[in-house]
């Protein structure tokens, strides 16, 4: 099975893995995002925006066969645009089966739903295809859009971790939040990916 003709298709938004042919497309969307992005995310150098970096990010082939990385592109369904990005990260099988989730959204399009909608989707691939038992995210305090969006797909926070990623230069403190697999089943359909993995 080839997970990068996998699509996951939304009412507003459709998501694929990211490959090193969407490397422009990718870079266009880090550098519109860049100024508002910044106080969420570390430190970058300014070679990280180049299509060369670009390329290195999205050609996640071996990652995803290693089954380490998993980075969907979020795409428009109405303009076919890539307007955001959401990351399972870090898997760890054995006795865990555990993956760290984190996620951006376009600038633009903030607010309407389309990551709520997202991550509901990444959720179950990562839970159901993927048969992970649970999924977590580090969210800083102060971004509650992020919080929402985590609590919209049946995220429950789990506690709080001072001082603990280096965001824009300074060690900020994290909200944990989490999904196990027995969670997820016990959500109600309105907090669910409703639609059908489609390919890979």
């Amino acid at each position: 099975m080839d997970l990068f003709h996998l699509r996951i298709n939304g009412s507003r938004v459709s998501l694929r893995l990211l490959s090193a042919e969407d490397a422009p497309a990718f870079l266009d969307y880090l550098i519109r995002n860049k100024t508002e992005h910044q106080p969420f995310m570390p430190l970058r150098e300014a070679d990280y925006f180049t299509l060369e970096t670009a390329e290195r990010v999205t050609d996640q082939r071996m990652l995803v066969e290693a089954d380490q990385q998993y980075m969907f592109g979020i795409f428009s369904r109405e303009t076919g645009q890539l307007i955001g990005k959401a990351n399972l990260s870090k898997i760890t099988r054995a006795a865990f089966q555990n993956a760290f989730l984190g996620y951006d959204i376009d600038h633009t399009v903030q607010n309407r739903g389309y990551m709520t909608e997202a991550i509901r989707m990444v959720t179950a691939f990562g839970l159901n295809a993927l048969d992970l038992h649970r999924i977590q995210a580090s969210i800083m305090p102060r971004n509650l859009a992020s919080q929402r969006v985590a609590e919209n797909a049946g995220y429950i926070r789990e506690g709080y971790s001072e001082n603990y990623i280096k965001i824009n230069g300074v060690w900020e403190d994290h909200v944990i939040y989490a999904i196990t697999c027995e969670r997820y089943h016990r959500l109600p359909p309105s907090l669910k990916y409703a639609g059908r993995i489609e390919g890979g």
